[in-house]
């Protein structure tokens, strides 16, 4: 009678074990580059804000940049030109050298904050994939692709606050940021 007990009690813990998903390798990405005292971050992510490059079919992809200001001056972001809302590439995920998809954003884009940034301080701008698209990457069948980020950014080091209008351009300093690429994959 033990010997029955302990086998059902063996293929009970078989079948749990054999019944448990496996735990998914996210392999977390994250892409920095530093440029006069700010350190620019790019990642991907899933909708629970959990850094990833490996996704179950279905799932949320959300595009992620930071700027952290290590310097010890205050600076003002040049939101017109730096925003990735309004760039047009950034964001785009790609199957074999195609754009299947970009974020898409519609707001008034004329009036333009002064964003002040002080030391230590970040900015976050989370693209949501699955919302607002042409392609929904909720949607992505299994397969490898890739995120291209493309970005832009400038910032002030005076700002007229309270001005629907940046300073003049001559005041404006141009970061060249690398063109950042994070692959993934899209699994059952």
């Amino acid at each position: 009678m033990k010997f029955f007990a302990k086998l059902i009690f063996l293929l009970v813990c078989v079948v749990f074990v054999a019944c448990q998903e496996e735990p998914l390798d996210r392999k977390p990405v994250s892409l920095l580059e530093e440029h006069e005292g700010l350190k620019f971050t790019f990642n991907i992510e899933t909708a629970d804000g959990e850094c990833a490059t490996v996704y179950r079919l279905g799932e949320g992809i959300v595009s992620h940049f930071n700027v952290l200001n290590i310097s010890s001056d205050t600076i003002y972001v040049s939101y017109s030109y730096s925003n990735p809302y309004t760039n047009d590439t950034f964001g785009a995920i790609f199957l074999n050298g195609y754009s299947l998809y970009r974020p898409i954003f519609n707001y008034d884009t004329s009036f333009v904050p002064c964003h002040h940034l002080a030391p230590g301080e970040s900015l976050d701008w989370r693209l949501n994939n699955p919302e607002d698209d042409i392609i929904s990457a909720r949607y992505l069948p299994v397969g490898h692709y890739y995120v291209d980020f493309v970005p832009n950014f400038a910032y002030h080091t005076a700002c007229r606050c309270g001005v629907a209008t940046e300073v003049t351009d001559s005041e404006m300093r141009v970061i060249d940021l690398d063109r950042q690429m994070i692959e993934f994959d899209v699994v059952e």
